[in-house]
């Protein structure tokens, strides 16, 4: 994870996580198949990232040590390079808390919980529908990975001062 993060009563900056660090319902048969779907078989899970920009994301108090900050605010999201079809950005709900540290001069870490309620996958072109091969049209007659489904994200940030 890639996270560069700047905080105060605002929040700004932006996150990559890898697509092979993404976990299916725990899952790891729908796991392998949401990693195919988003690369549509043509490139490595490895090089493939879940992105966001985050830009002026109010918090609803400054962010301190070990109080939580609420906030939501609609965040645009890539997928394997590619934005959702509609343009739209994605519906983020979370909590972001700054962690205590007794070391000096390391910067501050910041711990987000954050979800996405609607992820329209298909928006993304990321199903067996948008992948090639004889696999992706067996896998196209089950329902194995929902169209729609929550995406939680759980992730430690080094934070940047404004």
């Amino acid at each position: 994870m890639r996270p560069d993060v700047r905080f105060g009563q605002r929040a700004s900056g932006s996150c990559s996580v890898p697509l092979n660090s993404i976990v299916v319902d725990s899952q790891p048969l729908k796991t392998q198949h949401f990693q195919q779907w988003a690369t549509h078989k043509k490139s490595d899970p490895k090089a493939c990232a879940l992105e966001a920009k985050l830009s002026g994301i109010k918090l609803d108090q400054p962010l301190a040590a070990n109080a939580e900050s609420r906030f939501t605010s609609d965040v645009p999201f890539t997928v394997c390079g590619r934005a959702r079809k509609d343009g739209k950005r994605e519906h983020v709900d979370g909590s972001a808390m700054l962690l205590a540290s007794d070391a000096q001069g390391r910067p501050k870490t910041v711990r987000v919980r954050a979800q996405i309620v609607k992820f329209d996958r298909e928006a993304y072109e990321i199903g067996p529908a948008f992948t090639e091969g004889w696999l992706a049209k067996v896998q196209s007659l089950s329902s194995i990975v929902a169209h729609e489904g929550r995406v939680e994200l759980s992730l430690f940030a080094t934070a940047k001062q404004p």
